[in-house]
């Protein structure tokens, strides 16, 4: 356990340094609690995000999302690479070739154009940090006239 949250320590060390490389004079220090964050609505009720830094006309991009407990974030894909890293709470990540559970902790790499849904299966909220390597794009599947056939990005 100590050795996977000090893998997950540098992972987001790596980032934080990567987007501060890219950023450079456009980022300022901030700091908060995961409860006075100021998380705004998104396309899905249950899940509320906030930007941390990136463009996501441009990528990379990273976000914080809070997943209500139970709440389904529905099947869809982006063109980017996404990386979800577990905060807390426990996670089902269901994926085109399978699904898997994710703890506190645990990342999920799915590659751009890659058919996935989570759900937030704690009793309490599931707080997510994302990234995507280019720019933010996604296809709801359910939003498709034809969910079983490949999605094209719709939004």
């Amino acid at each position: 356990m100590k050795r996977t949250l000090y893998y997950l320590l540098q992972a987001i060390i790596l980032v934080s340094m990567s987007a501060q490389l890219a950023w450079g004079a456009h980022m300022k220090a901030t700091t908060s609690s995961l409860q006075t964050i100021p998380f705004h609505r998104t396309d899905v009720p249950c899940l509320l995000m906030f930007q941390t830094f990136g463009d996501s006309k441009r990528g990379p991009l990273t976000e914080l999302f809070k997943a209500l407990p139970g709440c389904v974030i529905p099947w869809h894909q982006h063109t980017s690479g996404e990386q979800v890293i577990v905060m807390t709470g426990q996670i089902s990540a269901q994926m085109a070739d399978g699904k898997t559970n994710l703890k506190k902790g645990w990342l999920a790499n799915m590659p751009g154009g890659m058919k996935h849904q989570l759900i937030c299966q704690s009793r309490s909220a599931c707080f997510l940090l994302v990234t995507w390597d280019k720019p933010y794009d996604i296809c709801w599947y359910d939003k498709c006239p034809d969910p079983s056939a490949t999605c094209t990005i719709c939004k």
